[in-house]
């Protein structure tokens, strides 16, 4: 999914993140306007197929509580730039896109841009993912100052850093159902494309079924690889 473990270093490791169920780093009520929030959305490369994304970001936003939630956070601690950049940028291990929250950077690839129908990795739902990401950056640093200070290892690490990632997944599920009609005019109204079944439960309803699905996927092992070079690297 999301977010890529790239840092040599876990204190530079502030991902998008875990927390409790209902998501540590909620706000009250509807927060900024779009035209207020956008300013702080930036678009360093000018590039037209994010300036497209931001709007129907900004669509979505004025249906959405629960991203209008998510999107305050980002604003308050920063802001965010998004950008789309050659597939071999991505340092995930599936190469979609990543989010950077040292840099304060939302990335998907050029082959996601594309936006090929019929596949998940679609440009507006893959970004709407990292943007998700990057309101938790609190909660992924979390889990990296206690895997920085010993208190785990990197077994239990990448299982909570997995934790954080699940809570995007519901929150996207929330996203499509404050907007559905928004999201279907969009032509992204395939349920799968939010986390969700057809009749419109949780592709994953609990935490076991999607860190099941993560290890066997391989997107664990992300998480798993990049701890333990940081780890090795310490021991240098």
């Amino acid at each position: 999914m999301g977010l890529c473990v790239s840092k040599s270093s876990a204190s530079d490791f502030m991902s998008a993140g875990v927390g409790d169920a209902a998501g540590s780093s909620g706000v009250s009520g509807n927060g900024k306007s779009w035209s207020d929030m956008v300013s702080n959305i930036r678009n360093p490369d000018d590039d037209s197929r994010v300036a497209a994304l931001i709007n129907m970001i900004g669509m979505i936003y004025d249906a959405s509580k629960t991203l209008r939630e998510r999107m305050n956070i980002i604003d308050r601690e920063g802001g965010v730039a998004l950008r789309i950049v050659p597939d071999g940028d991505i340092q995930h291990s599936f190469g979609h896109a990543e989010t950077l929250i040292p840099q304060r950077e939302a990335v998907i690839a050029q082959s996601t841009a594309q936006n090929v129908k019929g596949g998940h990795f679609r440009p507006l739902n893959i970004m709407l993912v990292e943007l998700t990401n990057m309101s938790r950056a609190n909660d992924f640093q979390r889990v990296m100052t206690k895997f920085d200070q010993g208190y785990c290892g990197v077994e239990r690490a990448a299982h909570d850093l997995e934790q954080v990632e699940y809570q995007t997944t519901l929150n996207m599920g929330q996203y499509y159902k404050e907007a559905r009609s928004v999201i279907q005019h969009l032509d992204y109204g395939t349920p799968s494309l939010w986390y969700l079944q057809a009749n419109g439960d949780a592709y994953y309803p609990t935490f076991e079924h999607y860190f099941r699905n993560m290890c066997d996927s391989g997107h664990t092992d992300a998480y798993r690889n990049n701890l333990q070079r940081t780890m090795n690297e310490r021991s240098a």
